[in-house]
């Protein structure tokens, strides 16, 4: 059982053993207990296990959930039933009911594909003023509007130079009779597009008013706006699909196990968009 296994890793063995009560950490049944829901893993996989946040709530209506700081109002407003935290809010010790990680929320949850079908297409929503904003902003109506993202800047260990991908090569699948290109691409990207505008003739348009490293609420109202997503396997790929739009990730031959690679399947199962 893979769920089983995944309970291994080292970032839930090192709360276990802050914890030091097994009887504090939740069994996966009804209770009235409050429920503290840990988060341990980077921006992406938060989206991730958010997905069964409300097969949770009908267990258990005194939930309270870690998050990382940029993600807790959109959060909020989405899922309005749930309490969100920041990561480091509470005070363990003091901390009088039960725990679990929203990795560990799979092995109650998620254990065939029929268990999908739970999966909102839509997860999270952009605020109206957020859309209405970025409506204004569309340069042509009358084209395809793809948002782009090509690069990872994770420290983590998995992040190798397959998971990046070249803008130029991106951006020649979409031809410019047909689409306009969006930028969805936090940090050093200024070479890139450079590059593309130079060697192709190509533009991608870039708010430069808009935070796209920490403003999530922003970036949703634009992502709403989007007829596709085209996206490396990074963040923005589980955001854009966690708030329904049409996403395609590009993923290297190797890669963790949510994108199916050892599988024929070809449409996520956590994002059915």
């Amino acid at each position: 059982n893979g769920w089983r296994e995944y309970e291994f890793r080292p970032s839930a063995r090192k709360l276990y053993k802050r914890i030091n009560n097994i009887n504090k950490i939740w069994n996966g049944k009804k209770t009235s207990d409050l429920l503290l829901v840990h988060v341990e893993q980077g921006l992406g996989d938060q989206i991730l296990f958010s997905t069964m946040l409300e097969d949770l709530y009908k267990l258990n209506k005194k939930i309270f959930v870690m998050l990382d700081e940029r993600l807790i109002s959109i959060y909020k407003r989405s899922l309005p039933k749930i309490n969100f935290l920041l990561k480091d809010e509470v005070d363990l010790p003091r901390w009088k009911g039960l725990h679990t990680f929203l990795g560990s929320l799979g092995k109650y949850f998620r254990n065939s594909s029929k268990d999908f079908l739970k999966n909102k297409k839509k997860l999270l929503k952009a605020t109206p003023e957020n859309i209405n904003q970025y409506k204004l902003k569309i340069k042509h109506k009358s084209k395809i509007n793809v948002g782009l993202h090509w690069k990872s800047f994770s420290l983590s260990p998995d992040n190798k130079e397959g998971r990046n991908l070249s803008l130029e090569n991106l951006a020649t699948i979409f031809p410019s009779e047909t689409y306009d290109l969006y930028n969805l691409q936090y940090g050093d990207k200024e070479k890139d597009i450079k590059n593309l505008y130079d060697n192709l003739n190509r533009e991608i348009i870039v708010f430069d008013d808009l935070d796209y490293k920490n403003d999530f609420e922003k970036i949703a109202g634009l992502i709403t706006n989007l007829d596709i997503i085209a996206s490396n396997y990074t963040f923005m790929a589980y955001f854009a699909g966690s708030l329904g739009a049409h996403t395609f990730v590009f993923v290297p031959l190797s890669v963790r196990w949510p994108f199916h690679t050892h599988s024929p399947r070809k449409r996520s199962l956590w994002f059915p968009s």
